[in-house]
């Protein structure tokens, strides 16, 4: 049974080294030519085989290498560890091989060279194993989409191409495409089912797509996929290959996707992801998929508790003994439902897609949603001292004033008077007109020309090179939020200019006028201290900052009575059809 399928390229520039090194290159057939006397080696992301991770979840203890080619090739099979390579076992052969050889025990990961004297062509290959009794598996891939239709488009494209030169994967997984914009306009086709939804954000389209899937028994598994993403279709018969493979003991593990940069596509932006109550920690970030050292460290266990949307896979049955997720429109839901219902969460070099970069999406408006459904996951699932919240609660607001974002403060404020609202909140509320009333508090992106026509235009030349994030301590970022008490007139009027990413309000400190400047889309947010609205919005915190000290105990064992009602079907088919 064939468990990891070599690959030799994608459509996404600067990704050939995730695939191959050495002499080689890929003709208009697919085919891997390698040079006369040349050496191709495959210790890369899509083609290395994690045979520690296999021994453990599929039982084996042995794997062949199977080759198809075209010429006369030396082939070396080696295990790679922190210590070097390791030769397990090599061979020559022509045109065809099977080479079978015993997995090493300990870490690192399997990987093979492959030389050819006189130069020949890898026309395919895949790492393989005997498995007695595979499980039956069908996938349910559900995508929510809202005015992605390009992307879309083109991901489903890649579907049916791979699935014309293998038509025996029509019969294994089907997509449901949840469309919240009803916009999306697609052929008729066998291999998916579009379903104009609601605008319920991420949550709704997803749950939709789940409801569908468990309408068929004859589903095994949902995959969730975010609609802005770039993958192969190697990485779904990986991920189906291996769901076939798993033992009893890990047959209700969920499978995660890495996140790779679309815009570095080298890059990994997460693997698996870990949220302690206060921060969602992205696991093995900023690791460069092109070097086998950090190969090498994502083969070592991670302790994720969660996985992203963007790909993540769970058995249908975890519906029944847990429910649908909770309505939480967008940000934050895949984390609760993980914590929910993931018991063993595996991850793997090779199963990964590309993703925009999340931090050119960001906006003040998004603080909603992640403060207000943080604080639901918080009562949830841990049981943090009283004080905690309320310390997190007023760092967030006072950070906000402190860049001089108003918005982003009231709509932090909006997001924990709605949480004190409780269960029946979610229930009563319609999410659509909710989102448009929270998309007010999005500030006025300005152009260049705007910008420098508000601050002068000696500004220019700062826009070009904006301020970076400094790194500071909390104490230091914290004492910088003492500004918010200072009067007016000790502040700077120049105007500074900084990056949107992470600015901190050390940097920001007695600064009257700021600007939060995207080079990408060559626009930027003005932010001006304003002591009226600064004193309005103080008072506004010291309440909640109350509420959070003496209610939300009893706030918490409200939301934990009533969580399965606010995630059941019932109530759910009730948010479709309003």
């Amino acid at each position: 049974m064939i468990l990891v399928p070599l690959q030799f390229q994608t459509d996404i520039e600067g990704t050939q080294s995730l695939f191959f090194r050495g002499n080689a290159s890929v003709n208009e057939q697919g085919a891997l030519v390698i040079e006369a006397g040349g050496l191709a080696s495959f210790d890369t992301y899509f083609n290395l085989f994690s045979h520690e991770k296999y021994a453990k979840y599929c039982g084996i203890s042995s794997a062949r290498l199977c080759l198809t080619g075209r010429g006369r090739f030396r082939v070396c099979i080696y295990r790679k560890t922190e210590k070097g390579d390791e030769l397990l076992k090599s061979a020559a052969f022509r045109d065809r091989l099977e080479l079978v050889f015993d997995l090493p025990q300990g870490g690192g990961f399997v990987w093979f060279s492959l030389e050819a004297p006189d130069g020949g062509e890898l026309l395919a290959g895949a790492f393989e194993a005997d498995i007695p009794s595979p499980n039956e598996v069908k996938l349910g891939i559900v995508i929510c989409t809202y005015k992605r239709e390009e992307f879309v488009k083109r991901n489903m494209d890649r579907v049916q191409k791979a699935m014309n030169d293998a038509p025996e994967w029509k019969e294994r997984m089907h997509f449901f495409i949840a469309d919240n914009a009803k916009s999306l306009k697609l052929p008729e086709n066998a291999l998916y089912t579009v379903l104009p939804n609601r605008n319920l954000g991420g949550s709704g389209g997803f749950t939709r797509g789940i409801i569908e899937v468990c309408k068929d028994s004859s589903y095994t598994h949902f995959l969730l996929m975010d609609d802005d993403i770039s993958f192969e279709f190697a990485t779904l018969a990986r991920t189906y290959h291996l769901l076939c493979a798993l033992t009893p003991e890990h047959r209700n593990a969920a499978v995660g996707g890495a996140m790779l940069v679309l815009e570095n596509p080298a890059m990994q932006y997460e693997f698996g992801g870990i949220f302690n109550g206060t921060r969602m920690l992205p696991c093995n970030r900023k690791f460069l998929l092109d070097r086998p050292a950090d190969l090498l460290k994502n083969e070592a266990p991670i302790p994720a508790n969660y996985n992203a949307w963007w790909y993540c896979c769970m058995p249908v049955s975890c519906v029944a003994e847990h429910g649908l997720p909770l309505p939480f429109f967008i940000k934050g839901d895949d984390v609760e439902y993980g914590l929910r219902c993931i018991r063993e969460l595996i991850l793997l070099n090779g199963i990964g897609i590309w993703h925009q970069d999340f931090s050119k999406k960001y906006n003040s408006a998004l603080e909603y949603y992640l403060k207000r459904n943080q604080l639901v996951i918080n009562a949830l699932h841990f049981s943090a001292a009283k004080s905690h919240p309320a310390l997190v609660f007023l760092y967030s607001v006072l950070k906000q004033l402190s860049l001089k974002n108003y918005e982003a403060a009231e709509v932090i404020l909006r997001a924990y008077e709605d949480f004190f609202k409780g269960p029946q909140f979610f229930i009563e509320t319609d999410p659509e007109r909710l989102n448009a009333e929270i998309l007010r508090f999005r500030p006025k992106e300005l152009t260049r020309e705007e910008l420098a026509a508000n601050c002068g235009s000696e500004i220019l030349q700062l826009l070009d090179s904006p301020e970076k994030k400094k790194t500071s301590s909390i104490y230091k970022r914290a004492l910088a939020m003492l500004e918010n008490f200072v009067p007016g007139f000790f502040f700077r009027n120049k105007p500074r200019v900084f990056d949107t990413v992470n600015i901190q309000p050390n940097q920001t400190f007695l600064v009257r006028r700021c600007i939060y400047f995207k080079p990408d889309t060559e626009s930027g947010i003005l932010c001006e201290l304003d002591t009226k609205r600064r004193r309005t919005i103080r008072r506004r915190t010291y309440r909640i900052f109350f509420k959070l000290l003496f209610r939300y105990k009893k706030m918490r064992r409200n939301y934990c009575r009533r969580a399965a009602e606010l995630y059941s079907t019932a109530e759910w088919k009730k948010k479709f059809e309003q």
